[in-house]
């Protein structure tokens, strides 16, 4: 297609569904989360969704919301539901380094002070710091 032809009509349809469909995973959301969004009237937008539970009423909203969402930066908002979706990749990466974060404190606490009983309290300090940095991530994720 060239940049001189218009959209076909069926193309900008879904463009629209995607956009809303973008909308109910964002409405999935809490709160807290959402008050990350730098737009304030779809995060209001959003929570009024949250609070009808008529199911016209809620189509009705959500295609609001999508019109909204058309209107803005969508990388903001896939960032922000990719950031609290646990099975995303940045979500995945931080389960995996937790746990290999562990596993080098078991193995500090648990077969070092075999060798030398001084790597004992060194295994206990690290699952220490290691906790406290794996809580830190995911305060900061949520």
């Amino acid at each position: 297609m060239s940049g001189d032809e218009p959209e076909s009509k069926s193309l900008l349809k879904r463009r629209a569904k995607d956009v809303t469909e973008l909308g109910v995973l964002l409405a999935e959301r809490t709160s807290v989360q959402l008050s990350r969004l730098p737009y304030p009237e779809i995060v209001t937008a959003v929570e009024t969704y949250q609070r009808i539970t008529k199911g016209n009423a809620k189509k009705r909203q959500m295609l609001y919301i999508g019109k909204l969402l058309r209107k803005v930066d969508l990388d903001v908002i896939e960032r922000l539901i990719d950031r609290f979706n646990s099975a995303s990749e940045t979500g995945l990466m931080l389960v995996a380094a937790s746990a290999w974060c562990i596993g080098v404190c078991l193995f500090w606490i648990y077969l070092l002070p075999a060798t030398n009983p001084w790597y004992l309290p060194v295994g206990v300090s690290l699952l220490r710091l290691t906790v406290k940095y794996i809580t830190i991530w995911i305060c900061v994720l949520k």
